[in-house]
């Protein structure tokens, strides 16, 4: 993973999702959300969660966080200029996905994990994380 910051888009992978995003026709922008979150999840359930999927996963996350009740305050700086989803209904089926998948993208079996932790900076990796998922699980 290309890291220049610990910033959810400061890494090559969320990155070139974010432009990805960006470039893609607004009616497809909903199932590259999906694809992210569900990818990430299912890699974890498999014990396999690379650094890519879950950096592709924080960023979909972020931006499913800052569509949500009170997520005005989630960072986008350097991820996707466009916001609108068409066909995304972020509900709370579409918001557990999104904690379940940063959830994994963070847990310490994961290589995002494993590279922070290497880097020494988790602490400051986690920092974004942890406000996408203070508004993704606001009752916990």
């Amino acid at each position: 993973m290309g890291a220049w910051g610990s910033g959810i888009f400061q890494n090559d992978d969320a990155s070139d999702w974010a432009a990805e995003f960006d470039e893609a026709d607004p009616s497809e922008r909903a199932d590259l959300v999906t694809e992210a979150l569900d990818t990430a999840v299912e890699d974890a359930a498999e014990g396999e969660l690379d650094a890519d999927v879950a950096g592709q996963a924080l960023a979909a996350a972020a931006l499913v966080a800052r569509l949500s009740p009170g997520g005005g305050a989630v960072d986008l700086e350097g991820g996707p200029s466009a916001t609108d989803v068409p066909g995304l209904e972020v509900d709370d089926t579409v918001r557990a996905t999104a904690a379940k998948a940063a959830r994994a993208a963070i847990d310490e079996s994961s290589e995002w994990h494993e590279l922070w932790s290497e880097a020494g900076s988790l602490d400051e990796a986690m920092s974004p994380v942890t406000e996408i998922l203070r508004v993704l699980e606001p009752m916990s």
